[in-house]
């Protein structure tokens, strides 16, 4: 996320090996560089710092409240978490 405004608690919708959908309060312009901190539940759960940049932006009302919601795609993903994301996308019911 950039540092400028930080965002905590954003949701993430969907994720793949390509890129994650998230819903959050703010607002970004397509094409934001953003830097990402995705929690994969467990076991064993596991934090990957992902790269990636804004795709497409839709405000919607979610949980009862106005949110955006936008699609990431990653770049410059290193093999370590290609394979983390691969593995998590593979066996995810």
């Amino acid at each position: 996320i950039p540092a400028d405004p930080k965002v905590d608690h954003e949701v993430g919708l969907n994720i793949g090996a390509g890129g994650v959908l998230i819903a959050c309060t703010n607002s970004f312009k397509v094409n934001t560089p953003l830097q990402l901190k995705i929690l994969l539940p467990g076991p064993p759960r596991q934090m990957l710092i992902a790269e990636g940049k804004v795709k497409w932006l839709r405000q919607k009302r979610l949980y009862g409240r106005k949110q955006y919601v936008f699609g990431v795609e990653f770049v410059k993903l290193p093999k370590d978490i290609q394979k983390a994301l691969a593995e998590f996308v593979r066996t995810d019911p």
